[in-house]
């Protein structure tokens, strides 16, 4: 953590403007995610920086820190366990996800194409970290009983498209879509939409 604020910090230092932004976002797992937890409300506070000019076209440097908290779709998922000796038995079971949370460190950047003076749209990509936060218990007679408790870092890449419009000279509201795709070599891959609404103020 400390290293990635100097790295704001350092970058900020070389621009001549700078802005930050709060973003609420509709999360969306999709996949074996999306199968286990529902959709989410998250929250990004994000870092541009950028020349200072009257127009902000270009390319413009981006880092941010986001959460969500999910909720399971069920209380209890259904398993099962097969003992194989002497014939084959199998045993129903189940799993109980307590906890399940996301925190996320990205850098990146917006395209930003200007439409008019009020009003632009960018696409944009993150690279970045993801960390989970699970607690589950799991248990299958006459096999396992385990609790777990702990999380997972991903590796993260993120693509958008969003728009902006300027409601004053250093104010802007923003609308924008996410992909976010991640992997861990432990845990594998998960992947989610989101779609938020945001605003930004120029110092």
């Amino acid at each position: 953590m400390k290293k990635f604020i100097t790295l704001l910090f350092v970058a900020s230092s070389t621009l001549a403007c700078a802005q930050i932004a709060l973003k609420l976002s509709n999360v969306r797992p999709t996949g074996n995610m999306g199968a286990t937890l529902k959709p989410s409300i998250g929250i990004e506070l994000m870092y541009k920086g950028f020349k200072d000019d009257d127009d902000e076209s270009g390319f413009h440097p981006r880092a941010s820190i986001s959460f969500s908290k999910f909720k399971t779709r069920l209380d209890t998922f259904p398993t099962f366990g097969v003992i194989s000796s002497n014939g084959t038995t199998v045993t129903p079971g189940y799993t109980v996800i307590h906890k399940y949370s996301l925190a996320g460190l990205s850098v990146g950047g917006d395209i930003m194409i200007r439409l008019t003076d009020e009003f632009y749209l960018y696409p944009g990509f993150d690279v970045g970290a993801l960390f989970s936060s699970v607690e589950y218990d799991s248990y299958a007679p006459l096999i396992s009983s385990e609790g777990y408790s702990g999380g997972y870092v991903y590796l993260s890449m993120r693509l958008r498209a969003g728009a902006e419009y300027l409601i004053k000279e250093n104010i802007g509201i923003f609308l924008e879509a996410n992909r976010s795709m991640n992997f861990s070599p432990e845990a594998g891959g998960l992947a989610y939409n989101d779609y938020g609404v945001g605003v930004r103020y120029k110092f």
